[in-house]
């Protein structure tokens, strides 16, 4: 197995809201792009089963990706972005997280928490606000909302 990218819409509604402004702007930039629907990060040297410290089986160990997305409308007054996603899982429960902004230590805000599952060739986590994710995302949001699954692909 070997992990080839990460596919994450956020949160659709957000997506579509930003979408719709005037001047709204869905952007993934160093090695994220914005397919109309999600983004997509690029997997960090592609890891597999035996190199990455990822056990398949148990779903279990961490999976990190590159790039940014960024979700900006209202003259910027709305700006959301996310970096460098890493997928922290044990026993398919765990969280992704994301680069702090601004931050050359690396480090990370963790701000969903995630439950995963395979589905056909990938992996599937569904995923629910911390409040850390509140604060990133924005107020309108409360910890435990539900937000758009993260998928894992595999080759």
């Amino acid at each position: 197995m070997t992990i080839t990218q990460l596919t994450w819409a956020v949160k659709e509604s957000l997506l579509a809201y930003i979408g719709d402004l005037e001047d709204g702007e869905l952007v993934g930039s160093d090695g994220a792009t914005f397919t109309g629907e999600h983004f997509s990060f690029e997997v960090t040297d592609a890891p597999t089963d035996e190199g990455f410290g990822f056990d398949n089986a148990t779903l279990t160990g961490m999976l990190c990706f590159r790039g940014t997305a960024t979700l900006r409308g209202h003259d910027g007054m709305l700006n959301v972005v996310l970096t460098d996603p890493c997928v922290v899982l044990e026993n398919g429960a765990g969280e992704i997280r994301v680069a702090y902004p601004g931050a050359k230590d690396g480090r990370q805000l963790d701000i969903a928490k995630l439950t995963a599952s395979r589905e056909g060739d990938g992996i599937v986590a569904d995923a629910h606000l911390t409040m850390t994710g509140v604060n990133v995302l924005g107020p309108q949001y409360l910890p435990g909302t539900k937000i758009a699954p993260v998928r894992i692909h595999v080759s």
